[in-house]
């Protein structure tokens, strides 16, 4: 099987404005629900060459909260791809 090709882009001044978008509309759908919406990866570091995506990661205060995210996210054009490591870490990607 061939290996995926990884393209990068040089650093693009757009991603931030990119992220603080995406930010605004999380924080509209989640509410005080989200314990800190951040920037994540290799977009978030200035000057650095990336994959064109742009990472997010929103802080919950309690992991039980997950599943009340999926549908306000998913009203915002976000999909779940729930990941299950073990009884007390999830992630998504």
């Amino acid at each position: 099987m061939p290996k995926p090709i990884v393209n990068l882009s040089d650093y693009d001044p757009k991603w931030g404005k990119q992220f603080e978008y995406e930010q605004k509309r999380i924080l509209k759908v989640l509410g005080d629900k989200a314990f800190g919406i951040e920037h994540i990866g290799s977009t978030s570091i200035k000057g650095l060459e990336a994959k064109p995506i742009i990472d997010i990661i929103v802080g919950v205060q309690d992991l039980d909260e997950i599943s009340n995210f999926v549908s306000p996210l998913s009203e915002i054009e976000y999909a779940s791809l729930k990941k299950e490591l073990a009884s007390k870490y999830r992630f998504d990607y």
